[in-house]
């Protein structure tokens, strides 16, 4: 079997960094990507887990509202909240990352990554 999920969108939060009892680098973030168009579009709320180099990259990188694509595999969690509801997150385990430019420029403090053609070498 083969779980694969290619996916374009935008932050909907800055992303969080933290780092592993043994000193592996983690970032999480959320993705949203639009289903449909017109009166039919939806909203479909992914959650993104970088690893390692990328986790660092997409920390420096990338901020709320910056454009992304995602390769990796999909995973279905369930949770409580604090009020007792039980509530279903889609996540993603990255494999990929390639930072998009959205022709706008960028109005927060993070650097614009190169485009992807630029770069000699991917930093992870």
């Amino acid at each position: 079997m083969y779980n694969s999920i290619t996916a374009l969108g935008r932050l909907g939060s800055d992303p969080e960094m933290r780092y592993t009892d043994k000193g592996t680098a983690v970032t999480n973030f959320s993705l949203a990507t639009d289903i449909g168009w017109g009166d039919n579009k939806e909203t479909l709320w992914l959650r993104v887990n970088c690893w390692d180099k990328m986790a660092e990259s997409a920390n420096q990188y990338l901020e709320k509202g910056r454009s992304v694509l995602v390769v990796g595999e999909l995973s279905q969690r369930e949770y409580t909240t604090q009020g007792g509801e039980t509530r279903t997150s889609l996540e993603v385990k990255a494999r990929d990352l390639k930072f998009i430019s959205d022709g706008q420029s960028q109005v927060g403090t993070k650097p614009a990554a190169k485009p992807i053609e630029d770069r000699e070498e991917l930093p992870w």
